[in-house]
């Protein structure tokens, strides 16, 4: 066996165990939610154990499995909608650009951005769930300046989205998906932008897994 076959033997057993770690939860269906641009409401998703209550270890495997194949955050009808009343939309650090994928179904023109490989730790091509265009988040803003702009879960303590947030234009909304907890997503220098220059809209109580904290956070960039 080469090298080759012993990658995609390896890609197919991991596959098989995250299918079974999803299997037993309301994620199961997650292919037909972004497929059809429609998943359930918060309150059906929290009434499924995803409300964030409950220890970390619980749907320990199937967050791991989410995150592989998916991303950080989990999607809700609330969400969905209240990004649909933005404008055209630009994601950054998109990941597997399941989002773009979930709104363009429904409808909504967005385009995914990220500067990542594709590839896991392990070597593995991840899936890829919508067009994804290999660029960082601060070119991102500057190539589409008139797009509204969206992130899931900005890297830790990394500076990306603090820059690509102020890079923003006055005028413009902002959708970030961020965890409560100090700088588990983003850094201070992110908090502080979103502190001087920017206007809270909104803040939508998306489900969760036990032990997280993000919520979906809705801004218009101020005028400088």
């Amino acid at each position: 066996m080469n090298d080759a076959e012993i990658t995609a033997r390896g890609h197919a057993i991991l596959r098989r165990a995250e299918d079974d770690a999803l299997a037993g939860t309301a994620l199961k269906d997650i292919d037909a939610w972004v497929r059809s641009g429609a998943p359930p409401s918060a309150a059906d998703l929290r009434a499924q154990g995803f409300s964030g209550d409950g220890v970390a270890e619980m749907l320990r495997d199937a967050r791991q499995a989410f995150v592989r194949h998916w991303g950080f955050s989990l999607p809700c009808r609330e969400a969905g909608m209240a990004l649909r009343g933005f404008g055209p939309i630009l994601e950054v650090g998109a990941g597997t650009g399941f989002w773009t994928a979930m709104m363009r179904a429904a409808g909504h023109d967005m385009i995914a951005t990220d500067l990542g490989t594709g590839l896991s730790p392990y070597g593995f091509s991840v899936s890829r769930h919508a067009e994804v265009e290999q660029l960082g988040a601060v070119d991102a803003v500057r190539k589409y300046p008139d797009r509204d702009l969206f992130c899931s879960w900005p890297s830790e303590n990394e500076p990306w989205a603090a820059d690509a947030v102020g890079e923003l234009r006055p005028g413009r909304n902002l959708a970030l998906i961020l965890d409560d907890r100090g700088t588990i997503t983003g850094d201070d220098n992110l908090r502080r932008i979103l502190a001087d220059r920017y206007r809270a809209l909104e803040i939508i109580e998306i489900p969760r897994f036990p032990g997280l904290h993000d919520r979906l956070r809705l801004f218009e960039r101020r005028a400088a």
